[in-house]
């Protein structure tokens, strides 16, 4: 069982070596244009993995909120060319796992990718998170 990686934006700042590395660590990647769009997308018989970019859309923490709340088991990983988000302070805190620089470095999103897949398979998780 794999990973499916759903890139919320309208670049998708995965170069053709990071996609082939990603699909070929059993990552199923697809893109969409927002936010909502996203989770039309998951699959509920993988690990669902959003990568957003907070540069690009106009996301809210209520937004952001209300997906985990319907999706529990959904982990966030977001990235950003700015170091600081006050408008996103509660989400960032509570409701997204990473948040990476831009331009995003192989290395360090493999590292939080393997990382949240580890944990989602972790039998203590997905009874924390039944609907995960």
């Amino acid at each position: 069982m794999g990973s499916k990686l759903i890139v919320v934006g309208t670049k998708t700042y995965l170069d053709s070596a990071m996609r082939s590395t990603l699909e070929d660590g059993n990552y199923e990647i697809e893109t969409c244009e927002s936010f909502e769009d996203a989770t039309k997308k998951l699959d509920p018989t993988w690990s669902n993995i959003i990568l957003l970019d907070l540069d690009e859309k106009d996301i809210t923490n209520r937004q952001i909120r209300d997906f985990k709340r319907n999706h529990k088991g959904v982990q966030i990983v977001a990235f950003s060319s700015r170091n600081y988000h006050p408008e996103l302070m509660d989400s960032l805190r509570e409701d997204i796992c990473a948040c990476l620089g831009k331009p995003l470095s192989e290395e360090e999103l493999l590292f939080w990718l393997n990382s949240i897949t580890e944990i989602n398979l972790d039998p203590v998780f997905k009874s924390n998170y039944p609907n995960g």
